[in-house]
């Protein structure tokens, strides 16, 4: 469940919360957001240039709107208060695409991987999901290389549909994404 209250203790990389991540947490979490970007580039669309460029008022602005119909923005928060990761679920208001929603800037930073961070934010992610009527399936995009987080996605129950061939350039190298989905109960019930 979420915990909107942080409360310091002392183990750095120890996972204490999942938090909604909101304007009391907006500028750490803008750091944390620029920290993947800068040393992942090639698992995210955005870069570190047009993320420094949205003001924090931007930033909120497009929380609140996706807020408003059901999207959220996670964080791990450690026992010392630190964040650990992050999450995002975007949702699309239009008619014809509303039952289709898309999780986003997964990122841990690396000295708390291995210890199941990932999978507990992208599982309350999933949790969280099940309150929102008539969302039906949750789409992701995980480059082809990043077989950590592929091998995670699978384990929570998506699976590969596709895979977008050099969707994304930096510098010379391309990089490809597999793209997955899952089903939510209510998908699975309208098949």
């Amino acid at each position: 469940m979420i915990k909107s209250d942080i409360s310091p203790v002392n183990h750095p990389n120890k996972l204490d919360a999942i938090v909604s991540v909101g304007p009391h947490s907006l500028r750490e979490w803008r750091d944390l957001r620029l920290r993947g970007l800068r040393e992942h580039p090639e698992a995210f669309g955005q870069t570190v240039e047009s993320f420094q460029a949205t003001t924090d008022e931007q930033v909120l602005a497009r929380m609140e709107a996706q807020q408003a119909i059901g999207g959220f923005v996670l964080a791990a928060l450690s026992k010392t208060g630190q964040m650990l990761g992050t999450v995002g679920l975007a949702l699309d208001d239009a008619k014809k695409t509303s039952h289709r929603g898309m999780l986003w800037g997964m990122y841990v930073i690396p000295e708390a991987r291995g210890q199941d961070i990932g999978r507990r934010l992208v599982a309350e992610l999933l949790e969280l999901t099940k309150k929102i009527q008539g969302l039906e399936q949750i789409h992701l995009a995980v480059v082809t290389t990043n077989l950590s987080a592929l091998a995670l996605y699978k384990k929570l129950g998506f699976s590969v549909y596709g895979t977008d061939p050099r969707v994304l350039k930096i510098g010379g190298q391309y990089f490809d994404e597999h793209l997955m989905v899952l089903r939510t109960p209510q998908g699975a019930a309208g098949k």
